[in-house]
C-alpha cells in the first residue's frame, strides 16, 4: 500500500460505506493493482479506516455491485480487483434509460454522433493490431453463416475500432452502448445481400484505418451505421421505437 493509503484514516462521513469504497478505489489506483491483485485483508482495513467490519463489508458490496472487486471465499480469499466488465457499465445506463424512455433509435442516433468521431480517432491513433483483429473478424463473417456469430462479431468489430482509438472512454462507452444495442440487433434477420454489405463496409472501415486518414474512417463509419439504420427501418420499422429494456441488458 501507498504511505498515504497505509495511514490509519479516520471517518466521520453520514455514509461511512460510501467514504470507505471511495478510499479503496483511490488504492487500488495509487497502488497500480490490476485484475486478479488482492486488496488488503477485511481487518487491515477496518484499522486503516478506523471503521467497523460491517461497514467495510457494505463498502465491499458497494464496489463489487459496481464490478470493481470480487469477493472470493474460502482459503486464500478476500477482496480481489475484478476485471473491466462493460456489462456493469451497460446496465447501469439502461436502466436509466428506460426510466427516461429512450428507445433503440435514440441510442442508434447516438451512436451516429460518436462513433465515426472514435473511429477517426482510431485512425489517426494507427495500431497496427487493432488492424489485424479487424481483418480477423472481416474475414470470419464472410466464412461463417451463423446469425448469432455474425452480430457478435459485428459488435466486436466495433469495440475493437473503439479500443484502437487508445482512448479508455471511448472503448469503454462503446463496450456499454452495443450491450444495450445487441438484444435487439439479434432480432433481425441478417443474411444474403445483408450480410455482403455489413462485411463490405467494414472492410473498407478497415482500409481507411489502415491508411490513417481520419475524415475517411469516419465517413466509412457513419455510412455503416446509416445503413443499418436504414435497414432496420425497412425490415422492422417498430424496433426503432421500442424502449430499451433494462432487463434485457441487466438479464
Amino acid at each position: 500500500m501507498s504511505d498515504t493509503a497505509a495511514r490509519r484514516t479516520p471517518i466521520q462521513a453520514r455514509k461511512k460505506s460510501t467514504t470507505v469504497a471511495q478510499l479503496i478505489v483511490r488504492e487500488i489506483v495509487a497502488d497500480g493493482l490490476a485484475a486478479g491483485d488482492h486488496l488488503a485483508p477485511e481487518a487491515d482495513m477496518c484499522d486503516r479506516y478506523g471503521v467497523g467490519r460491517s461497514t467495510v463489508r457494505e463498502a465491499l458490496r458497494v464496489l463489487e455491485s459496481q464490478g470493481v472487486v470480487t469477493i472470493k471465499t474460502g482459503p486464500g480469499g478476500g477482496p480481489i480487483v475484478a476485471p473491466f466488465d462493460a456489462g456493469f457499465l451497460a446496465a447501469n445506463m439502461a436502466l436509466h434509460l428506460q426510466i427516461s424512455g429512450a428507445t433503440f433509435r435514440d441510442v442508434m442516433h447516438a451512436r451516429l454522433v460518436v462513433e465515426p468521431a472514435i473511429a477517426g480517432a482510431a485512425a489517426e491513433y494507427g495500431d497496427e493490431e487493432t488492424i489485424k483483429a479487424l481483418r480477423t473478424i472481416v474475414d470470419r463473417s464472410l466464412d461463417d453463416p451463423d446469425h448469432d456469430t455474425l452480430v457478435s462479431d459485428a459488435g466486436d468489430f466495433h469495440d475493437i475500432v473503439a479500443a484502437g482509438s487508445g482512448n479508455p472512454f471511448f472503448e469503454y462507452l462503446l463496450q456499454a452502448l452495443h450491450r444495450i444495442t445487441e438484444p435487439v440487433a439479434q432480432r433481425l434477420p441478417s443474411v444474403g445481400e445483408r450480410r455482403e454489405r455489413l462485411v463490405a463496409h467494414h472492410r473498407q472501415i478497415v482500409e481507411a484505418l489502415e491508411s490513417g486518414d481520419r475524415d475517411v474512417a469516419a465517413g466509412m463509419m457513419r455510412r455503416d451505421l446509416l445503413e443499418f439504420i436504414e435497414y432496420v427501418e425497412q425490415e422492422v420499422p417498430k424496433l426503432l421505437d421500442e424502449p430499451i429494456d433494462w432487463g434485457r441488458v441487466h438479464g
